[in-house]
C-alpha cells in the first residue's frame, strides 16, 4: 500500500530505511512518531517526535521524506484516545525539557546516546521485569514530565535513549503496565527500530497503514 501525507494522524507510529528495504529487516532505520495532522488552508501540515543525536525533536514532516526513504506507518487499531495521549505525552515532555527553537524545529539537546545502540543491538526488546518496571516508571512518574533520562546531567552511557525509545516509552507512560501487555509489550531500552517494526506487525492491535 502507497502511503501519503495525508493519511498519517496524530500517534502513528513511522519506520524509516533506506529504499528498497524493508523496516522489519533494515540494520540501518529510524523510529518516529507523529505528533500533530492539522489541516489548514495550504493543505495538511505533519509533525513528529524523533530523538537523533541533534536530542529530542519536534519537527514539521516534508513530503520529500516520504520520496528519500522507504517510511513505513503503522496505527493502533481503533483507538485513537489512546494514539493521541500518547501524542500528547510527547509534547507535555518536549515543553519541559530545554529546548531551542530553530526556525520549525524545535530540539531538546544532549538526550542521544550513541552508546546505547550498542545495548539495543545485543539487547533483547522483550518485555522481562526490568522493561515492566520501567513502565511502572513511566506510568507513575512522566505523563506529565519527561523521563529522567532526559535530563542531560542523569544522561548516561547505555541510557537506553535512541530514536525507538521515544514511540514505545510514550505509548507506555499512558499505558502503563496491565495495558502494556496488549498494546506495546516490548523494552524500549532494548528495542531497534526493525525490533518494533516486527512487534507491530506480529500485534493485532496495530494495523500496516502502508509504505512509501
Amino acid at each position: 500500500m502507497s502511503l501519503m501525507l495525508e493519511q498519517l494522524e496524530k500517534g502513528d507510529i513511522l519506520i524509516s530505511c533506506k529504499k528498497n528495504e524493508h523496516a522489519r529487516t533494515a540494520l540501518i532505520s529510524h523510529a518516529l512518531l507523529v505528533a500533530n495532522n492539522v489541516a489548514t488552508p495550504s493543505g495538511i501540515v505533519i509533525q513528529f517526535f524523533d530523538i537523533t543525536t541533534l536530542g529530542f525533536c519536534k519537527k514539521y514532516f516534508r513530503q520529500s521524506l516520504l520520496e528519500k526513504w522507504s517510511v513505513f506507518a503503522y496505527r493502533l487499531s481503533g483507538n485513537k484516545i489512546i494514539a493521541g495521549q500518547a501524542a500528547t505525552i510527547g509534547n507535555f515532555w518536549i515543553s519541559q525539557c530545554p529546548h531551542i527553537i530553530d526556525g520549525w524545529h524545535i530540539v531538546s539537546p544532549n538526550i542521544y546516546s550513541i552508546s546505547s545502540i550498542c545495548s539495543s543491538f545485543l539487547g533483547n526488546p522483550c518485555f522481562g521485569p526490568k522493561a515492566i518496571k520501567y513502565v511502572t516508571y513511566l506510568n507513575k512518574t512522566c505523563q506529565y514530565n519527561p523521563p529522567k533520562e532526559f535530563t542531560p546531567r542523569s544522561v548516561q552511557w547505555f541510557s537506553g535513549v535512541i530514536c525507538t525509545f521515544l514511540p514505545i516509552a510514550l505509548y507506555q507512560s499512558y499505558l502503563g503496565v496491565e495495558k502494556s501487555y496488549r498494546y506495546m509489550a516490548i523494552d524500549a531500552k532494548k528495542s531497534l527500530p526493525r525490533d518494533l517494526a516486527i512487534y507491530l506487525h506480529n500485534n493485532p492491535s496495530w494495523k500496516f497503514i502502508g509504505n512509501s
